[in-house]
């Protein structure tokens, strides 16, 4: 089991390190421009001092991107190459529980696919391509998930701590995550208290930063100054009803589409009393993922991105693998 395990990290790495030789001299792009290259460039130019960002580059996440990117420059240099191999590990951790979590769902035969299945999502491989924050989070979801199934305390820990480090987005993903194990979890208090317990420091984490923002900088989320500020402006009703439609076209898009008919196909075929006896733990995971990361697509103009919903659409990949 060890030389198993042994060699599927590897195998990881090596797979990941062939990419990263393809995409290592590709620019900084998007978002990422502000959330790797310009914070690590701010915490890399002040000598690796943690201070509250310029509020013309802080967007409200921990920028632990950023601060990690900046500790790297200050070991290997300031190159393009440097940053692209920091995500090196992030991609390679997701390949292997991706085929972990894949072997726990079909066995050690086909766990592979579902690896495939994560990766051929036009999102994630794209992500894939840049310094994103977003690899981290989809990492530590991963990571979570597969020790909340194996009951690894630690991989449960570490993903959790990862997802509260990185974003918002991780910690709205931290609750939806304690909300499925409350939910799957037979209702007995000493295994309820123990699997809490694994959430606590992620989850101190999160409420140490997001105080320590809020008194060094007086606001927490967005402010209205920013040069983003539009983007969470509250939707009126009209715009509710164009984002849910936007939702519900981030749901089709990219070929989602298809998982969606797979899924029908198996009710149609087997009737949903039996797909909600054999997968209810992995429907319940994905109804957490909707219901707290949906909202503020909803509720706000323009926070309906793809890379946004990358954990929903990881949890659609599950349940349709797991189907």
């Amino acid at each position: 089991m060890i030389y198993k395990q042994a060699g599927l990290i590897i195998y990881a790495a090596l797979l990941s390190a062939v990419w990263m030789l393809l995409i290592q001299n590709d620019p900084f792009f998007w978002d990422t421009v502000q959330l790797a290259s310009k914070h690590a460039h701010f915490f890399y130019e002040n000598g690796l001092h943690w201070a509250p960002l310029p509020p013309d580059i802080d967007s409200g996440h921990p920028p632990l991107l950023g601060f990690y990117l900046a500790v790297l420059w200050s070991i290997f240099g300031k190159t393009l190459v440097v940053s692209h191999w920091a995500m090196w590990p992030f991609l390679s951790g997701i390949i292997v529980f991706a085929v972990r979590l894949g072997q726990f769902l079909a066995g050690e035969k086909w766990g592979w696919l579902l690896a495939v299945l994560l990766f051929a999502d036009p999102v994630l491989a794209g992500q894939a391509a840049l310094v994103s924050p977003d690899i981290m989070v989809v990492f530590g979801l991963l990571c979570a998930v597969y020790g909340i199934q194996k009951d690894g305390k630690w991989l449960t820990i570490i993903g959790i701590l990862i997802l509260c480090a990185t974003s918002m987005r991780g910690m709205m993903v931290t609750a939806a995550l304690a909300f499925w194990v409350l939910l799957t979890t037979p209702f007995q208090w000493k295994m309820l208290f123990r699997k809490a317990l694994l959430f606590i420091p992620g989850v101190v984490l999160a409420a140490v930063f997001l105080i320590w923002h809020k008194t060094a900088t007086g606001w927490v989320g967005h402010f209205e100054g920013s040069t983003w500020s539009a983007a969470f402006e509250r939707a009126d009703l009209k715009g509710m009803v164009r984002n849910v439609a936007i939702l519900g076209w981030r749901w089709m898009d990219l070929d989602r589409f298809a998982e969606w008919m797979i899924g029908g196909f198996m009710i149609w075929r087997l009737g949903f009393r039996a797909i909600w006896r054999s997968h209810k733990s992995w429907i319940i995971l994905l109804i957490c993922l909707v219901v707290f990361l949906s909202p503020s697509a909803i509720l706000y103009k323009n926070l309906s991105a793809h890379r946004y919903f990358l954990p929903v659409f990881a949890g659609l990949h599950f349940l349709t693998f797991a189907a």
